[in-house]
């Protein structure tokens, strides 16, 4: 996704916290007029990947935009528990019936204990 700062209704770092918040993993590169040291340590560490400071030469852009793609892994490191694929790291699940289901935390942590320790009895 590429995002600016200055939206009309809600700054980019909203938008990229949001997204964040809701465990969207798609990578995210800021792209604005806001260039400060400050403001770039603000963008990433709300969650972005990248930030690209206006203006820009569009070659930069279509570069980092490769790169974001090429590090892009999805959502996580996978466990594999029978036909179901699992993400730990954005809590998902990936049912052969019903597709994409979303986990708590306290449900995730137990499924990761158990999908990391298959042969173990609990």
């Amino acid at each position: 996704m590429v995002i600016d700062r200055r939206l009309p209704t809600l700054d980019g770092l909203g938008v990229v916290d949001t997204l964040r918040r809701k465990l969207i993993t798609t990578p995210i590169l800021l792209l604005t007029a806001l260039g400060t040291i400050r403001d770039k340590v603000d963008g990433l560490d709300a969650g972005a990947n990248d930030y690209l400071v206006k203006p820009f030469e569009f070659d930069e852009l279509l570069a980092r935009l490769r790169a974001l793609r090429r590090v892009f892994t999805g959502e996580g490191r996978s466990l594999s528990v029978g036909d179901w694929e699992f993400y730990p790291d954005s809590r998902t699940v990936y049912s052969p019936y019903d597709g994409r289901i979303l986990l708590t935390e306290r449900e995730n942590d137990l499924l990761t204990l158990l999908a990391e320790n298959p042969q173990r009895t609990f």
